[in-house]
């Protein structure tokens, strides 16, 4: 009898100390004002294993295309592609159930034989496009359909679009692809982001031309050195240690516990914070790394204005544009270029909540800086390109009636409704140009 009564109050006293926990952890949830709600939290833990729930949900503070080694391969005329070996593919920071194509894009081989009755759209640019073709493309495909623009034909969507491409890298790849024998019936080009603001944050930081790819000396075996290399690995391990207790703690009853949550909380902003830092600890190595040669920096940079540096990539972009679009019409296929959107072109959006809190922890942020430079630039050379003949059309305006969550993180990524109205917008943009084109 008195061993039984020792056990209950064990077992008391253990009950006690979990319900302390879970109050405490509650009363954290109210007293701290800049944690996010335990619905956020828990929206969170699912955001890793399926990429779609994810992007239906979670706020992300870290939205930055990444292009290391791991991931991506060299290529000798686009820079680089997905690994086809890797055998697990992350956009964006979420895992992705996508095949890769010989190719190293997502989906149907570029080159794969063409169906009799089916259009082939090629749909290129940077992680935007990528995440379009990976979140959006049924719902780009149907629109097609319904819309006519290929008359009684089904259509099909094949992603040329990966993230961190940036002009030239477009025209590369469907010119490289076309002198393969790849065949498409239109091209739609949606850009605009990366190729003004990566040059800025990325390129000449890293010494590196504006023109060439981004964190290409990550990608070029020959342009890493150990130091780099060491760096490469401990933000892949970090990025493994922080998979593995999403998983540990997305299971029952933890996901629904308030001690539970509040310590995945504190747990991933340690390992997110100690990896931001190695990835600041890795941009600062390769700029800092000796001279390996102009074929791996390209033609030095230097201006002595931010504004300098935003009117030579913009133009850089204009000039790709043009000429991607001459390609096209030398195909005899239809262009079509959209300027993406993005949540700091000026009034282009009516910030909810989580919006505002990720653009107000941006508000010192060099991407943000660079967008909010870039895209007037942008803006103003497309109305140039469209008056010019180019189907270009703005698409920086497209949430500006919408208060509801459309951003997922600081960057420039949507949530998965954001994706699905830029799909049928993108259809409906291309279908116009087809009629106008007739």
């Amino acid at each position: 009898m008195g061993r039984t009564g020792q056990t209950i109050r064990v077992a008391a006293l253990g009950v006690l100390m979990l319900a302390a926990l879970e109050l405490g952890a509650l009363a954290a949830f109210h007293w701290f004002e800049h944690w996010p709600s335990r619905e956020e939290i828990q929206q969170s833990l699912a955001g890793a294993e399926a990429a779609g729930a994810a992007a239906e949900s979670e706020i992300n503070p870290d939205g930055e295309p990444v292009a290391r080694g791991a991931t991506n391969v060299a290529h000798p005329y686009l820079g680089y592609v997905r690994n086809p070996r890797n055998p697990q593919n992350r956009v964006n920071r979420l895992v992705v159930d996508e095949k890769l194509n010989e190719f190293g894009f997502f989906g149907l081989s570029p080159l794969a034989p063409r169906t009799e009755g089916v259009a082939r759209v090629a749909l290129t640019g940077g992680s935007v496009a990528e995440e379009l073709f990976l979140y959006g493309r049924e719902t780009l495909r149907q629109e097609l359909v319904d819309s006519g623009a290929f008359g009684e034909r089904d259509v099909e969507i094949v992603s040329i679009a990966l993230a961190g491409f940036k002009q030239p890298q477009q025209l590369m790849a469907l010119n490289y692809l076309w002198v393969l024998g790849a065949s498409f019936d239109a091209v739609i080009n949606l850009d605009g982001f990366n190729e003004a603001v990566l040059p800025f944050t990325e390129n000449v930081p890293g010494k590196l031309a504006p023109s060439y790819p981004f964190r290409w000396n990550t990608v070029a075996a020959r342009g890493i050195d150990p130091r780099a290399a060491m760096l490469v690995a401990g933000i892949s391990s970090s990025e493994a240690e922080l998979e593995s207790w999403r998983r540990f703690f997305d299971r029952a009853p933890l996901r629904h516990s308030s001690f539970a949550l509040a310590s995945w909380h504190v747990l991933r902003s340690r390992i997110e914070s100690e990896r931001g830092a190695l990835e600041l600890e890795l941009k600062e190595a390769l700029a800092a790394a000796g001279d390996v040669g102009p074929q791996l920096r390209g033609p030095p940079f230097e201006y002595e204005y931010a504004e300098e540096l935003f009117h030579h990539s913009v133009l850089l972009w204009k000039r790709a544009s043009q000429q991607l679009w001459q390609l096209c019409q030398a195909q005899g296929v239809p262009y079509l270029q959209l300027l993406q959107p993005n949540q700091y072109v000026s009034g282009s959006k009516s910030f909810s909540q989580a919006e505002r809190k990720a653009a107000l922890a941006a508000s010192t942020n060099a991407t943000r800086y660079a967008a909010e430079a870039g895209y007037p630039r942008l803006i103003r050379e497309g109305a140039r390109l469209r008056e010019a003949g180019l189907p270009f059309v703005d698409l920086t305006s497209m949430f500006a009636d919408s208060s509801e969550p459309i951003y997922r993180d600081r960057c420039c990524h949507l949530l998965y409704p954001g994706y699905q109205t830029l799909a049928r917008r993108a259809a409906e943009e291309l279908a116009a140009a087809i009629r106008a084109a007739k």
